[in-house]
């Protein structure tokens, strides 16, 4: 048994370490890079993409301020974005609110004919 604490601190760096290389084997990394729109929240609006890389992405602003699709009174940026795949992880909900609400849901799709 390992106890971590200030005496067998490289320990729990080794277990985060082999703990954080697992996680990677289990879970499908990849990384894209986004031409996006902003909005006034700096919200970002996927607009042209995916690039391999951050010049792939600001390419694309210069391609369109060339054919005329750049509009002056919106901001853009270049957005990284990595995907990792979803899991078939369970979590805690409730159940009695999910049961009550495809309840609702199998009595509206049977009263408009949906599948």
């Amino acid at each position: 048994m390992i106890t971590f604490g200030k005496s067998n601190g490289a320990n729990w760096i080794d277990l985060v370490q082999i703990v954080s290389k697992k996680l990677e084997d289990k879970v499908m990394r990849k990384e894209q890079f986004w031409l996006v729109e902003l909005d006034k929240y700096d919200n970002p609006d996927l607009i042209d993409g995916s690039h391999s890389d951050y010049d792939g992405a600001n390419e694309a602003l210069y391609l369109r301020k060339r054919m005329g699709f750049y509009k002056k009174d919106k901001r853009y940026a270049v957005a990284r974005i990595e995907l990792l795949e979803c899991t078939d992880k369970k979590y805690e909900v409730n159940e009695e609110a999910i049961s009550n609400c495809n309840e609702m849901l199998d009595n509206y799709r049977t009263k408009r004919g949906i599948l």
